[in-house]
């Protein structure tokens, strides 16, 4: 693991040896975005995912995860009046927030196959406060273009190779 800006331009600070790897072995076979996206800035958004997708081999996999809309904190944030109306949100100690839509992230995701995107909902209780708070993530699982075409088949729980 290492500190990089996602959304820098390619070639720069950090990346710099990621990229040559990816390149030398002809692309890797995954990257994981966990709660990357939402803390950037609307327009290094698409940046980031294209970053994505440069160091991904064909049928490489991107998996994602980050904050749901309609999670409980979204709601707490619009109550407060801290968005600014575009999507973005934030936080009391002024880091960043935004929560997708399955819209958004299969448009973000647009050069990708969508293998699974899908929200995850749970209800996460404060025994001590007796508090529910009604928790929304949305995840994906996209397989860069180029590669064979593959489907999923219902009772193998991994991506089989047509």
């Amino acid at each position: 693991a290492f500190v990089g800006d996602v959304s820098a331009p390619t070639g720069e600070g950090a990346w710099a040896w990621v990229e040559a790897l990816a390149a030398a072995v002809g692309g890797l076979h995954f990257v994981t975005m966990v709660f990357v996206l939402s803390a950037l800035e609307g327009d290094e958004i698409p940046r980031a995912v294209a970053r994505a997708s440069s160091l991904l081999r064909p049928g490489g996999l991107a998996f994602f995860r980050d904050y749901g809309a309609g999670d409980l904190a979204q709601r707490r944030l619009e109550a407060k009046g801290q968005t600014d109306g575009a999507g973005r949100y934030e936080r009391g100690e002024g880091t960043l927030a935004r929560y997708f839509s399955l819209e958004e992230v299969t448009d973000l995701f647009a050069d990708f196959t969508a293998v699974d995107v899908r929200f995850v909902e749970r209800d996460i209780t404060n025994r001590k406060q007796a508090v529910t708070m009604e928790r929304r993530w949305i995840q994906g699982k996209f397989a860069k273009n180029g590669a064979p075409p593959f489907r999923v088949d219902a009772d193998a729980p991994e991506v089989v190779v047509d």
